[in-house]
């Protein structure tokens, strides 16, 4: 999946295990998940990201659960990135953007790290 006309992928256009999705300007996530899911009969997708894509896919109900591991370390700073990064929410009109979780599982790892998984509680618009 790519929005780079000049990919090293479309140099490998012939091979057989490989397809490209190309989105001009932006990728569309919603659209993306749906082709993946009748296109491909995926109905399960792990995606390990970062802030930025985290608040888009929240954002957009594309996501239905998280797995979070907390690290024991402190890091601060109001640059530092976060679990949901992008834009902040500004009015109240966009409260509807706000998510709530359900925990639904905690397990102690090794080393004092913590796995923590939700449910997220949005009514995810792909299914």
């Amino acid at each position: 999946v790519t929005t780079n006309k000049k990919h090293p992928a479309f140099k490998r256009i012939n091979t057989n295990n490989l397809e490209i999705i190309y989105y001009r300007d932006k990728i569309n996530f919603s659209d993306l998940f749906q082709r993946l899911k009748e296109s491909y009969k995926i109905n399960k997708l792990t995606i390990q990201t970062g802030g930025t894509l985290n608040a888009i896919f929240l954002r957009e109900k594309l996501i239905d659960q998280i797995a979070i591991v907390i690290a024991p370390i402190l890091i601060g700073g109001k640059d530092t990135p976060t679990l949901i990064d992008g834009n902040s929410l500004t009015s109240t009109k966009e409260l509807n953007l706000v998510k709530a979780l359900k925990l639904i599982e905690v397990k102690k790892l090794k080393n004092s790290y913590l796995l923590l998984k939700y449910t997220v509680i949005n009514n995810t618009i792909i299914k």
